[in-house]
């Protein structure tokens, strides 16, 4: 199951223009990083001593469950291999987030675009290679 979105709802907003959707996003993943930060004291002490913990892409699904609407998020994240450890060690492949417990998925496998290098999509999905066209090389 995904996050509800609602872990997003306190997000300050305030200065960030709403048609500029990379701050807005980029302020999402800070503000996930905490909140994942805030209730894994493991996770926190590594973080704190220079581990990776990084949210690499979020993407919003709309679903229905009985007979209401509501939107999860699936939150890709990238760690170090000690943060590694203590996810599916210590905390047997759970992360905790508000007041829930998440469980995680272990994927080596994310969807990488090829035009513009960003992760959780592919090129026919890229919103800035519809914009542009990226140059291409040929090798003979």
């Amino acid at each position: 199951h995904g996050v509800s979105s609602d872990i997003l709802k306190d997000i300050d907003l305030e200065g960030v223009a709403h048609n500029d959707d990379q701050k807005v996003r980029d302020l999402e993943k800070h503000e996930i990083v905490m909140k994942i930060l805030e209730k894994n004291p493991l996770i926190k002490e590594l973080y704190d001593n220079g581990h990776t913990l990084t949210v690499v892409y979020l993407k919003r699904v709309s679903r229905k469950s009985n007979g209401q609407d509501f939107t999860e998020l699936t939150i890709g994240i990238k760690v170090s291999p000690r943060i590694h450890q203590v996810i599916f060690g210590q905390q047997q492949g759970a992360i905790y987030i508000g007041f829930r417990r998440h469980n995680v998925n272990d994927r080596f496998f994310i969807k990488t675009c090829y035009h513009c290098q960003m992760v959780g999509h592919t090129s026919s999905e890229c919103k800035d290679a519809k914009k542009k066209k990226v140059p291409t090389a040929t090798l003979r």
